[in-house]
């Protein structure tokens, strides 16, 4: 479980940084400080919280993200090569770059969804999507 985070000095926000290996992020609740969750490598689960959070990860070439963000303004931003499965609810913004990497993936947001993934093969569930509201 990551349990080390940076508060950079001067900037209103907690870097949570991942390993090389598989690990669990468990977001604070702080609803002054925009909790940052950066996975790296391995297959990761991140569970947020009702507040702002944003997970950027995933630009390895192997492992996975299991995304649960709850409230609030999310975002989301993830790789190709990799599983990803991302719940939201909220206004969530979420970001998968660059297909087809044949790996499924799915994503589901609450109301409010701003999404955009790349383009994904045949053998991914989400051939291409991309949804805003208006």
């Amino acid at each position: 479980m990551i349990n080390e985070y940076d508060k950079l000095p001067g900037l209103n926000f907690s870097a949570f940084r991942g390993t090389e290996s598989n690990d669990l992020f468990i977001l604070n609740e702080n609803e002054e400080v925009l909790n940052y969750a950066v996975p790296y490598g391995g297959y990761d689960v991140v569970i947020g919280t009702e507040g702002k959070d944003a997970l950027a990860g995933g630009f390895t070439s192997e492992g996975g993200i299991t995304a649960f963000l709850k409230g609030g303004n999310d975002t989301f931003e993830s790789g190709s090569g990799q599983a990803k499965i991302y719940l939201g609810k909220g206004d969530d913004h979420v970001r998968s770059i660059i297909g087809p990497d044949g790996y499924q993936d799915f994503f589901y947001g609450g109301e409010g969804l701003d999404m955009i993934t790349g383009i994904y093969d045949d053998t991914d569930i989400l051939k291409s999507i991309e949804n805003r509201p208006s």
